[in-house]
């Protein structure tokens, strides 16, 4: 993996590392912590990684159920790769956590839809995948840069790319050096579904699949001062999620152009069509 990271990144600067960890928000802290735990505790024989792994004849034919949980909770032992996709996590967790500005239970209907369209392909495709962290996490990575695609990653000091790119950045370096894009790209895949369907395409944005139930709502308080989040159906599913975190959209902008743009290969071209004329009397 090739590590992009920008302005903002993590938890922001602390001065110690209780207080960059108390900085982390809710569900990124807790999604570290359970990551970190299951690899510390594996490397300590404490536990046996299969116990995590999403296996469908113990998932299900067993009803362990945990198991539908715990298989985003692992990275492996540690390695390089393992610091590369701890630090995506936090990084790109934490970003697009704080974009939904202390609505906690917005963001874990959103993680918690990825992880299940992940399970559904996974078993659909017969895919084989026994751990889906690193799915999960390309998912809220490809979710963040298609909301912040003009957002400048720097890619280890070396140069800048556009948000909007780095997830294909990833996906053609690893294929380079001999890796599996399968993981990778799948995450991707179900990221730009959320975001197609959610955030751009006007028919679905906004629907009410795409909000927490009432029973998440109650079980996941939201950070005491977090602004309501409204999702509303509208002629622009970008412009929508713009209004929806409090930004205006900017006069005149076109469907697809609201505060931010869609950006990349879903920017609009904003053209206004006139009344028209009857071409007959």
């Amino acid at each position: 993996m090739v590590l992009g990271m920008g302005a903002g990144g993590g938890g922001g600067p602390a001065s110690s590392p209780s207080e960059w960890f108390n900085s982390l928000p809710w569900v990124t802290r807790v999604w570290f912590c359970a990551s970190m735990f299951s690899t510390v505790a594996m490397h300590a024989n404490l536990i046996n990684p299969l116990t995590l792994a999403h296996l469908h004849e113990f998932t299900f034919g067993k009803l362990q159920v945990w198991r539908l949980v715990t298989n985003f909770c692992f990275l492996g032992k540690f390695s390089f790769a393992f610091l590369m996709t701890i630090l995506f996590l936090i990084q790109f967790s934490s970003q697009l956590e704080k974009d939904y500005q202390g609505r906690t239970s917005e963001y874990l209907w959103v993680v918690l839809l990825g992880a299940s369209c992940l399970l559904t392909l996974n078993g659909l495709l017969d895919l084989g995948m026994y751990f889906g962290s690193v799915p999960l996490i390309f998912y809220v990575m490809y979710i963040w840069c298609r909301r912040h695609p003009h957002t400048q990653m720097s890619i280890f000091g070396l140069f800048n790319i556009s948000a909007a790119y780095l997830p294909f950045f990833h996906l053609m370096m690893t294929s380079l050096m001999g890796g599996s894009i399968m993981e990778m790209g799948l995450g991707v895949l179900v990221g730009h579904l959320f975001h197609f369907l959610n955030d751009l395409h006007p028919w679905t944005a906004g629907a009410r699949v795409f909000q927490p139930p009432q029973l998440l709502r109650d079980l996941v308080k939201n950070e005491a001062g977090a602004p309501p989040g409204v999702y509303r159906s509208a002629n622009s599913g970008q412009g929508s999620w713009a209004r929806a975190q409090g930004n205006p959209a900017p006069a005149g902008a076109g469907a697809g152009a609201g505060a931010g743009g869609a950006g990349g290969l879903f920017r609009s071209s904003g053209h206004q069509w006139g009344p028209g004329r009857r071409l007959v009397d």
